[in-house]
């Protein structure tokens, strides 16, 4: 816990000012296999990038499969960002939720319960 006297906080900084960070984490069985479960998310995620109506809601690079986030007996937590202008990152995540939902089932990954 820190503590702050009154008065003495000079200066405040903002690393994402203009800009909002979309992160999504998809928990995969343990038994996928994680380059071809990252490959799908990295076209998937390209894809949304790639349409017209979606290209201005995010802010420069396309979207990242940053790679695996966490392990655990029964799965594995696969993370993907994305920069997207200023209060467009939850119309951005639930859309990339669904898109990633589709292409994961249709490619038969099977999605881990996190019970």
């Amino acid at each position: 816990m820190w503590y702050v006297r009154n008065g003495s906080i000079n200066r405040v900084g903002n690393k994402s000012q203009g800009w909002s960070r979309v992160v999504v984490d998809v928990p995969v069985a343990y038994a996928e296999d994680v380059a071809r479960v990252r490959e799908i998310m990295a076209l998937t995620a390209e894809s949304l990038y790639a349409e017209e109506a979606w290209r201005d809601r995010f802010f420069g690079a396309k979207p990242q499969v940053m790679g695996v986030e966490s392990l655990d007996g029964a799965y594995v937590t696969i993370r993907i960002q994305a920069r997207t202008v200023p209060q467009k990152d939850f119309e951005v995540a639930r859309e990339l939720r669904a898109r990633l939902k589709s292409a994961l089932d249709g490619a038969e990954v099977q999605i881990a319960s996190l019970k």
